[in-house]
């Protein structure tokens, strides 16, 4: 079936996408509302390695390991500067995001803004995550929303991403995590935007965060909404909070007039 439809898809859409390809020096590579899969992704790779375009986007739902292999092999990723990429409902293994790890800790990687999301990134994958983020330069933009890396990855996440030199928008919201994941953070100097929205933090992780964003005059906006956190534990952070900073969380909502 998947044979197939490739077939078809070559004839039509698919065609259009490598004709965009060879035709323009900058492409967008958004798929939705295709019918594809990972031999779909590897075709447009191998155009992609042939005629070097920059993509600004490429936004892909569904695939697996293979197709990610395909769109990051080294003859592309090394060639082709891809400036966002968005992973969405992918079926990706540990190995899946070693291949992306490997992409990001390239010295001369050009992404700019990566989302892997509702992918079940795991604990194990997070931390492969967070050691490549040590070595990257180029990232200013992260979010691994709605998987399941739990405290441990988070934590590494969480270090890797306030030493990262550019990074400025993380979100680690939906992914079951508790106040361990906050523990001994370096200080916040350069991040702007921090979502942990809709994990398990309580008012004990709230001092541990107060003590990261002590004195930062970065930090723009802290999204804590659908925790455990109580109006002691707002009170906490908003004693080291600097002017202009926006806190959401539900207690702030609840106690807005």
């Amino acid at each position: 079936m998947s044979a197939f439809r490739f077939r078809e898809n070559k004839h039509s859409w698919l065609g259009q996408v490598v004709h965009s390809i060879k035709s323009h020096k900058f492409v967008s590579l958004n798929l939705k509302g295709k019918d594809y899969g990972d031999a779909e992704l590897i075709w447009i790779a191998k155009a992609l390695a042939k005629h070097r375009p920059t993509v600004t986007t490429a936004s892909f739902q569904g695939v697996t390991d293979r197709g990610i292999h395909g769109f990051l092999d080294k003859d592309v990723v090394w060639a082709v500067p891809i400036e966002r990429l968005y992973l969405r409902a992918c079926r990706i293994s540990e190995e899946g995001v070693k291949i992306v790890a490997r992409a990001l800790s390239h010295s001369k990687c050009p992404l700019q803004i990566l989302t892997i999301g509702n992918c079940f990134v795991g604990p194990a994958s997070a931390q492969v995550l967070a050691a490549a983020l040590q070595q990257n330069k180029s990232l200013t933009r992260l979010s691994l929303e709605s998987n399941v890396i739990g405290d441990a990855g988070a934590n590494a996440i969480l270090v890797a991403a306030l030493l990262h030199e550019r990074l400025a928008s993380l979100n680690l919201g939906k992914n079951r995590l508790t106040d361990a994941s906050v523990v001994n953070l370096p200080p916040i100097v350069r991040l702007q935007d921090l979502y942990l929205n809709d994990n398990d933090l309580s008012d004990m992780g709230a001092l541990d965060l107060a003590k990261a964003v002590m004195h930062s005059e970065s930090l723009r906006w802290l999204e804590l909404r659908s925790n455990r956190l109580t109006t002691r534990g707002i009170a906490a952070l908003n004693l080291f909070l600097k002017n202009g900073l926006i806190l959401q969380s539900e207690v702030q909502r609840n106690a807005a007039p």
